[in-house]
Formats: structure tokens, C-alpha cells, sequence
């Protein structure tokens, strides 16, 4: 069966799950041959259906979008390669030639493995033309060797034109010819944008018609080199003289709507691309007679749903994060087109399309059991239950047939999968939270880009009203935010409850969440949907647009303090910035014309702040009271800040509760953070007399530790039941780290509590003991380690994973003034009765004012504290922030 389907057409894979079950079968055969590297007469050679196994893994996951099913597959291979190293010719026979296999795998490694340009120039250089069985002598073998190493050397001066090159290849089996042709005409076009010469624009994109017009309709050939076609006139129209330009994107909208359409629905690898090229094209053609912008708008919907169809097809956290990464930039330039046509509530979609997609993944997969259940799947419940159980991750064969059947059922749950919640939905979880309306922060968009667009605030009223505040300051790259972002060298560091060196690698640490340049990486690939962006914001902008960056400047009646080294500083400059572009102008604009608060009542507001504007606590924003001192952000509105407003929504539907006493407190489990000894100790004997306590005390307090605060012991509590309806209080390191497998993890005895560990084994939407509040007192604990706009982080992780509301962190927190803060939150969580975002905000309006006291029962080592720590310093108490109820 692997044989038959291996030898089907390339194109005519996806359609159905024949090369999915291929995979399985080919595993099973080498299962039944013996171990790898075992073989004999009674068993045959299980290397050559492990090899068989493996190219079928590889090309299933390029087919069919599944990343794991690409490395499972890439990793078997190296795998086989050494093994038959260490066999002698005798063993090797029935194998493929060994000597063609150590040719070509690092080759096809480094395509599949983007990486550093050595390796590939090492790959490149052993690559032989009889290896591929081409003739040494054919044009078609050095154009090709030529475009393979476009990343690590410069290109031919001699290349060959792309007429004769395509001439040259006419006597090619039409499948093989295709291929080849597709491959340099992609390489052509990708060094043609970087270099926007429009005669090489015409060179590739006469290979690429060549490539298609070899290949099958519908298969990957015939798509990708549509989708390139379009591109490429694309740039010639904007490259072009002005009369051409209508013209170049006619033919550019013609190719990409055959594409598209070509594509049929989400489940297509190629949907999401080819959409967000389509729609970038009628953007930048503008027929109002046709309905381009209308049309532009569905067609970037539906490519957003097809983006998240695909995380949702990965087997893990890590893929789930690849599968989403480059959606956020397009969906804030469809969110600025949206508000350009006068359409605030399809914005709100688009923002929260891009939004929290690990997040929702990790949810879904979790629950995916239950769901098929509860459908009437019971077979496939079972199938799915046993390769989990196994310790495997499901084959993507397997994902893609239980999303498919999650699609088809009945009902908004099945929409929910691949749909953010809508306006009326949103309305009605902030009405549950008592929230009055959610805020999406909306930066400017690149100048001179299609998606071009000035800052603004998206409101979404509890009423069900939308609106928008022009905040025209509101940029990513603004001089307060990029300062902010970048560490200074030197100066005194505080004592801090972050890790001097990551888990899981070597180094110094880095900051988590920054965007990576606009554009695209050549050694990663040729992203035309980043290439389009480029090219049109670049032009544009050459021809007269605002330059790409600016600093806005000092506002009337505000001081901006100059350029700044410490955090402090830095938190100062950026947070006074922080009102004139923000706070003061969505305060007027509420209160003006997006009501949303009743008379005499201070707003309550949900801010999802997007892109790198999630670093700044705009709760801190201040500015100088006319008599003297500041007034904050704080002062004025209550905040919490959410992921998405799909975690929004799942947090207020989930069951009603009532709140119990039950607490676990964990303080210094690693034993080198004393004052959290201290506040956890504290915390525990004035709030929480009967908690369970773990980890170290502190000098001086009365509480007996009942274990040491290691990660199983956490886990145990939290899958136990105990904690329902309680409060989990965590005083302890905490590291992120971006785009590894344990992104983001809190460090306890022994071990660490990754919030992969959280987000993917615990079900937050079954009715388990899970705890009301969680507060993590610890560095960055809402900090991304997957891109700004995932917002993956050890307090959203808390929240998918049952808690209610979670307190957080944004920076390093130092210890002795978080256990001020923390000790005050609890104060106004339990003596005064407080929920946990107005408790929070209370504590930190207590910490800023000069006349503070603390209750009479606080132990006297917080009390000896209280003349340390400066009102005014913004790094001792608005790091910290509230998510979820």
C-alpha cells in the first residue's frame, strides 16, 4: 500500500488520507521486520521500510502541512544514514546506494532546516548531477545547482536566460521538468524582489510559467507558481510606469483568484498564502467599481481561518507557534483596511484572528477527546486516546481526520475552531466579568505599505457598541518603546527573581516577544506575502511617503525625561510617552465619544495591547499634576489585559464557582531568594492560616514548610482538587526564553513548571478543582516566549489551564518591593474583599503614594521595607498585572 501510494502523483495526495495512511502503513511494515539495524533471511531489512517510512513522513508533512511529521521524518533519515555507515557492503544490501543518500540528504536537510548558509555550501559542493541522474552537461544542472546556493553565495554573473533555460528543459518527463523549473523560478523570483529589478522580475516569472504550464492543475507545482506569477506582477506594477500598472495587476488578480480558488478551503496548506495575496492585490488595485475592497476584506478573513487551521493541524506547542508565526503583521494591515472602510467590528475579528492561536491550540488539543465523545465519535475518541496514551504524538493523518470531523459538526462550537467570537459574544463575557469594554491597542501601520494606517484604539463596548479613539502617536517603533526594549550594557542590577542563565540553553538571556525585522530571511525561505509587504512599503515610501520611523516628540504639558540607561529610567521615559500617546486621548475619547462607564464610577477596562506595545504597562502611564507629583494611569480606570478576546470569552462562560479558603503557597523554593521566603511566609500566616505551604519560610516566621516546592508537588495540587475555587500563590524565579521547547517556566525545587506543561496536560474547561487566583510572583511572568502577539506566557498558561484570574509580571521584579506589592494584594483581596484586579490596582496606587502605611498585623521585616522602596519607582510595582476575571 505504501509502494502504491508513494508511486500516486504528488498533486493527488492531499485529496483524501491516502498518504496519511501510507505513513502508518510503512511504519507498521518496519515494525513486523525487526528493529533497525537487526535483519536477516527470516525477517527481511526493516531499514528499507524505515527508510520508505521516513521520505513518506517528510512528504506527507510537506503536502499536507504537518511541521513534526517534516522533522520525524528528516531525523529517521539522518538516522538510517548512519546506521548504514557502520554496515558492511554485505549488510547494506537491498539499501539504496549509500554514497547518492550522504549526497543528497544534507542537501534536502538544509532545504527542510532552513539554517546558516555553511552547511549548505558544504551540502552543495558534494552534490553530483549523476546523483540526481541528470547529465553533467545539461544547462538545467549548473541553473539549478546555481539557485539551490542563493542564499550562501552571490548568483552567476552568466545566468542563464530564462528563455533558453526553459527551452533546454523540453525533452524532461513533465513532472520532473515542472519541479526543476518551479524551483529556480522560485529562486529567481526571490532574488529579483531583493534586488526589485524588473527585468529579473520578467525572467522568473517566465520560468515560473513554464513550470506551471508542465505541471497538473491543483497540484503544489501548479499553485505555488501561481502564487509567485501574481506576485511578481504585482511588483512590476508597482515598479512600472504608472500607465502599466492597471494592466500588471489585472493579470496578477487573474492568476492569484485561479489559485485561490484552486486551493477549495481552509484544509489546504496553500489557502492561507494564496488568500493574503489575493487580498493584498485588490488592495493595491482599489476598483471600487469592482468591489475590491469589500473583497479584499472576505478573502483575508478566510485566509486568517485558514491560518488557523493550520496551528490547529500541529501535533505540539513549538509547531503550533511555526504554524502561526507571520500572520499577525498581515492581519493588522487587513484590521487598518477594515477601519479605513469604516468597518470597527470586522477590525475587532481580524485583531483577535491573529491572537492567542498556541493558546487556543493547546486548548482544543487537550479537549479533543472529550469533543469527539460528546459528538458521537466514540471510535475515533478511542484511536486518539490510545496514541496519547502511548506517549506518541498523533500522526498528522490522524490530527487532520479529527479537525476535519470537528469542522463538520453542528453548532458555533465547530465554527469557534477556526473563528474568533464576534462582537455580540465579546459584549456578553464583559458583561459576565463586569468589565465595561475591551480595547484592542492598534499601532500605526508601516508607512507607504498597503495596510497603511494611523494608531487607534478599537473599542468594544459590554452594550454591544464599537468604536474608535485616534491615537496618531501609537507607533511600534516609537524612540520610548524601542529604548525600552533594548537592555543597556553596565549599571548596578538589582536583586531579582529571574534566573541568570535560561534552562534548556547556554548564554546570556534574552529578552522574549521582539518581532523580527520586516521583510524576509532568504536562508529561511522565500515568504512572498513578507516580500510583497516589503517591496510596496519600501517603494512607496522612496516616492514620497513618511519616513519609516519617527519619534514622537514632547507633548504640551507633559516632561519627558531624556534618553535614559536604567530600568527605572527607561520605565519613566517610556511610561510618560505611554499617557500622551494613549492614556490621555483614550480617556478623552471614552468619556467623549465611546461611553462606556456610568457617571462617578472609574472605567473598567480589558486591553489587548498588539504587537511589541504589549511591553508597556499602560496602567503606569502618568503625567505631572499641576500641583505637583504624578498622576497615573491607575488613578483613573481599572485594567486587566487579556490574550485574546477568545480567552476572554472561554474565562467568562466557563462555570460559576463560588470561592473557597483552599490555598497553596509556594516561597524561595530554590532557597536564594530570601524576602519571597519572607512575603509567602507572611502571606500565609495573615490571609491563609490553613494553606498548604512549600518551599522556604524565611528567617523569623512561624510557618512550617510541608515540602520543598518542587514541580510534582504543584502538579499534584492542582490536579487534585484541592485548590477549588482557592488561591495559588507562587514567590520564585521564573526564566523565558524564546522559541524553545520550554518557552517559559517557573523555578522550583528540583525543577521547573513549564507553562507547555500547563497549557497542553491540563483541561481548564472541564469542571476540575481548579484554583480561582493564581498570583505569580516572579520575573516575566507574562512575558511571550512565542512572538508579542501569542501572548504564550506562564499567566495565560495559568488561565487556559482552569485559574479564573492571574496576576503577572512584564519585567524583573525586585524582591524586596514585590513582597510589599504582593502582601498589599492580599490585604485587599482578603480583608477587604476585593476582587483580584482591583485589589491589584489598589496595591499598586498604595505603593505609589508617599503618605503609605501597612496594616497594623504585617510582619516587621515588610515594615522595615517600606523607606527602601522610592513611590515614584515604576519598576517596583507596575510590572505586575491582572488577566482573566
Amino acid at each position: 500500500m505504501a509502494v502504491s501510494v508513494a508511486q500516486g502523483h504528488y498533486g493527488a495526495l492531499r485529496a483524501g488520507p491516502l498518504l496519511g495512511r501510507a505513513v502508518e502503513a510503512a511504519g507498521v511494515a518496519a515494525t513486523a521486520t525487526g528493529a533497525p539495524g537487526e535483519h536477516g533471511p527470516a525477517t527481511g531489512h526493516p531499514d528499507v521500510m524505515v527508510g520508505m517510512e521516513s521520505v513518506l513522513r517528510i512528504l506527507n508533512g510537506v503536502v499536507n502541512g504537518g511541521h513534526d511529521d517534516v522533522t520525524a521524518g528528516v531525523r529517521a533519515m539522518r538516522d538510517l544514514i548512519r546506521r548504514m555507515e557502520g554496515m558492511t557492503e554485505a549488510e547494506r544490501a537491498g539499501l539504496p546506494d549509500l554514497a547518492g543518500l550522504q549526497a543528497v540528504f544534507p542537501v534536502l536537510s538544509t532545504l527542510l532546516e532552513p539554517g546558516p548558509a555553511g552547511p549548505r555550501d558544504q551540502a552543495l559542493a558534494a552534490l553530483s548531477p549523476e546523483v540526481l541522474g541528470m547529465d553533467p552537461g545539461h544547462p538545467a544542472w549548473e541553473a539549478l545547482r546555481t539557485e539551490l546556493a542563493r542564499t550562501a553565495t552571490p548568483p552567476a554573473s552568466g545566468d542563464i536566460a530564462a528563455l533558453d533555460l526553459v527551452r533546454s528543459t523540453a525533452g524532461m518527463p513533465s513532472t520532473q521538468r515542472a519541479g526543476m523549473l518551479a524551483a529556480i523560478g522560485t529562486a529567481r523570483a526571490a532574488r529579483a524582489y531583493g534586488s526589485r529589478d524588473r527585468s529579473a522580475l520578467r525572467d522568473a516569472a517566465a520560468v515560473l510559467r513554464a513550470a506551471r504550464d508542465a505541471a497538473v492543475r491543483g497540484d503544489d507545482v501548479w499553485l505555488g507558481s501561481g502564487m509567485l506569477i501574481g506576485l511578481l506582477s504585482c511588483g512590476e506594477a508597482v515598479l512600472g510606469r504608472p500607465w502599466s500598472r492597471r494592466r500588471r495587476l489585472d493579470e496578477a488578480i487573474g492568476v492569484l483568484d485561479q489559485t485561490y480558488r484552486e486551493t477549495g478551503g481552509p484544509e489546504h496548506p496553500f489557502r492561507a498564502h494564496s488568500g493574503f495575496l489575493f487580498a493584498k492585490s485588490l488592495r493595491l488595485r482599489d476598483d471600487g467599481a469592482a468591489g475590491d475592497r469589500q473583497r479584499s476584506r472576505r478573502i483575508a478573513a478566510d485566509a486568517l481561518r485558514a491560518t488557523a487551521y493550520g496551528v490547529l493541524l500541529q501535533a505540539g506547542t513549538a509547531d503550533a507557534a511555526t504554524a502561526a508565526a507571520g500572520a499577525s503583521a498581515t492581519a493588522l494591515s487587513v484590521a487598518h483596511w477594515c477601519l479605513a472602510d469604516g468597518e470597527p467590528a470586522e477590525a475587532a475579528w481580524t485583531l483577535d484572528a491573529c491572537r492567542g492561536l498556541v493558546l487556543h491550540a493547546a486548548t482544543t488539543a487537550r479537549t479533543v477527546e472529550r469533543r469527539l465523545s460528546d459528538a458521537g465519535h466514540g471510535a475515533l475518541a478511542d484511536r486518539w486516546a490510545r496514541v496519547l496514551a502511548s506517549g506518541a504524538a498523533p500522526a498528522s493523518a490522524l490530527r487532520r481526520e479529527v479537525l476535519d470531523v470537528l469542522l463538520a459538526l453542528d453548532g458555533d462550537a465547530a465554527a469557534r475552531l477556526l473563528s474568533p467570537p464576534g462582537v455580540p459574544r465579546i459584549a456578553a463575557a464583559l458583561r459576565t466579568l463586569g468589565r465595561d469594554a475591551l480595547v484592542y491597542l492598534l499601532p500605526a501601520g508601516p508607512p507607504g505599505s498597503v495596510g497603511e494606517g494611523a494608531g487607534a484604539a478599537l473599542v468594544v463596548a459590554a452594550d454591544g457598541r464599537t468604536g474608535v479613539v485616534p491615537l496618531p502617536l501609537l507607533r511600534e517603533d516609537a524612540e520610548p518603546i524601542r529604548q525600552y526594549l533594548v537592555r543597556p550594557e553596565g549599571g548596578p542590577v538589582r536583586q531579582a527573581r529571574m534566573t541568570a542563565t535560561p534552562p534548556e540553553r547556554d548564554g546570556p538571556r534574552r529578552d522574549a516577544g521582539v518581532a523580527p525585522a520586516d521583510g524576509f530571511d532568504p536562508a529561511a525561505g522565500f515568504d512572498p506575502v513578507a516580500a510583497f509587504d516589503a517591496l510596496t512599503t519600501v517603494t512607496t515610501t522612496e516616492r514620497g511617503g513618511r519616513p519609516a520611523r519617527r519619534d514622537m516628540g514632547s507633548g504640551p504639558g507633559t516632561h519627558v525625561p531624556p534618553r535614559a540607561r536604567s530600568l527605572s529610567q527607561r520605565l519613566d521615559r517610556l511610561c510618560a510617552w505611554a499617557w500622551q500617546a494613549v492614556a490621555e486621548p483614550l480617556a478623552c475619547g471614552l468619556g467623549r465619544d465611546v461611553p462606556v462607564a456610568p457617571a462617578g464610577r472609574a472605567p473598567r477596562l480589558v486591553l489587548v495591547p498588539m504587537g511589541e506595545l504589549s511591553a508597556v504597562p499602560w496602567h503606569a502611564a502618568w503625567s505631572t499634576r499641576s500641583g505637583g507629583g504624578r498622576r497615573y494611569a491607575v488613578d483613573t480606570a481599572e485594567f486587566t489585559y487579556t490574550a485574546s478576546a477568545r480567552l476572554l470569552c472561554e474565562v467568562a462562560e466557563r462555570p460559576a464557582r463560588p470561592r473557597t479558603d483552599a490555598a497553596l503557597i509556594v516561597g524561595d523554593p530554590t532557597g536564594d531568594l530570601p524576602f519571597a521566603g519572607r512575603e509567602a511566609a507572611a502571606v500565609r500566616e495573615a490571609y491563609y492560616p490553613q494553606a498548604v505551604y512549600l518551599g522556604r519560610a524565611g528567617a523569623g516566621g512561624l510557618t512550617t514548610p510541608g515540602g520543598t516546592g518542587r514541580p510534582q508537588e504543584v502538579l499534584a495540587w492542582l490536579r487534585s482538587g484541592a485548590g477549588r475555587g482557592g488561591t495559588l500563590h507562587l514567590a520564585c524565579h521564573a526564566t523565558v526564553v524564546e522559541n524553545v521547547r520550554h518557552s517559559a517556566a517557573l523555578l522550583l525545587h528540583g525543577g521547573n513548571l513549564a507553562a507547555e506543561e500547563l497549557t497542553e496536560t491540563i483541561d481548564g474547561d472541564a469542571d476540575g478543582g481548579h484554583p480561582d487566583l493564581v498570583v505569580l510572583a516572579a520575573c516575566r511572568s507574562h512575558v511571550s516566549g512565542r512572538g508579542t502577539n501569542e501572548a504564550y506566557t506562564l499567566a495565560t498558561a495559568f488561565l487556559t489551564a482552569g485559574a479564573r484570574s492571574v496576576v503577572g509580571s512584564l519585567w524583573p521584579v525586585p524582591d524586596e518591593a514585590t513582597s510589599l506589592l504582593m502582601f498589599m494584594t492580599h490585604h485587599y483581596l482578603r480583608a477587604e474583599g476585593r476582587g483580584p484586579a482591583e485589589a491589584l490596582r489598589l496595591a499598586q496606587r498604595w505603593m505609589a503614594d508617599p503618605g503609605r502605611s501597612l496594616p497594623p498585623h504585617a510582619p516587621d521585616g515588610l515594615a522595615r521595607l517600606l523607606p527602601r522602596i522610592v513611590p515614584d519607582d515604576l519598576s517596583a510595582w507596575a510590572g505586575f498585572i491582572a488577566t482573566g476575571r
